[in-house]
């Protein structure tokens, strides 16, 4: 009798192992039998110790930001090349936030590989016609009576103007309406009078330039203008220096 119990004791146990050995090899097969996918958090912890390992790599200005693809990533041995959508033209963004390094990433693949970004939509539009999109020796300019050129942005309505030589999209603020804001309404000694300081920078900046450096600070501006956001955008120089009344050349950019 007690031969019997311990011979069908003996069998219980055996047949669990072998169950426990299946569940493990199931398991092992769902996990690692498969391509793993690429995810945000996945893509956002492969740049980031891409930069560690290349600080000098990191954007140096305040707001200034600096990308890297998910192929360079690959390349370098940060993201396997296994990994489903390693071929897919993603990559991360860091951006400079006042000494802080912030991190977003931007997946452009879907399960099909195929992916779309306001660049190719706007691309895919030139006209020769009416308004629209024109290719005007090489730079993508908005014209026209009306072109549908609208856009949202950080909770606000912009327009965009044209597609630089880098492919960045140029937009103008085109949400609340502001009718009137003066450069500047301070006492001028040079001139005796209250027309303001015509110098937009200097020992004494213009109210315009306060104005426009303050839309960073404003409340409504960084509850909006979050960092994934600004790492959307690119720093540009335009052209702010006084304009010749006679040539219409700008003498400062």
């Amino acid at each position: 009798m007690k031969e019997l119990f311990e011979n069908k004791l003996f069998r219980m146990c055996m047949i669990s192992i072998i169950v426990i050995i299946l569940i493990i090899i199931i398991l092992v097969a769902i996990v690692g039998g498969g391509s793993k996918k690429i995810t945000e958090y996945g893509l956002i912890s492969a740049a980031k110790r891409y930069y560690q390992n290349n600080p000098s790599f990191l954007p140096k200005e305040n707001y200034e930001s600096a990308t890297v693809s998910v192929p360079t990533l690959v390349s370098t041995g940060y993201i396997s090349s296994k990994a489903s959508g390693s071929t897919c033209p993603s990559y991360a963004t860091v951006v400079n936030m006042n000494g802080t390094y912030e991190y977003y990433s931007t997946l452009l693949c879907d399960n099909n590989g195929t992916y779309t970004t306001l660049l190719n939509k706007i691309m895919s539009n030139i006209t020769t016609n009416g308004s629209g999109l024109y290719n005007i020796n090489g730079k993508y300019i908005f014209r026209g009576e009306n072109p549908n050129n609208y856009v949202k942005f950080a909770n606000s309505l912009w327009r965009i103007i044209g597609i630089d030589e880098n492919n960045n999209i140029k937009m103008i603020y085109s949400d609340i309406y502001t009718e009137y804001q003066a450069w500047d309404d301070r006492y001028n000694k040079e001139i005796d009078d209250q027309r303001g300081v015509n110098e937009y920078v200097g020992s004494e900046k213009s109210r315009i330039k306060e104005f426009l450096d303050n839309l960073f600070t404003n409340e409504i501006y960084i509850e909006n203008f979050t960092f994934d956001r600004i790492a959307m955008l690119a720093k540009h120089n335009v052209c702010i220096g006084k304009i010749n009344i006679e040539t219409n050349n700008v003498n400062a950019c």
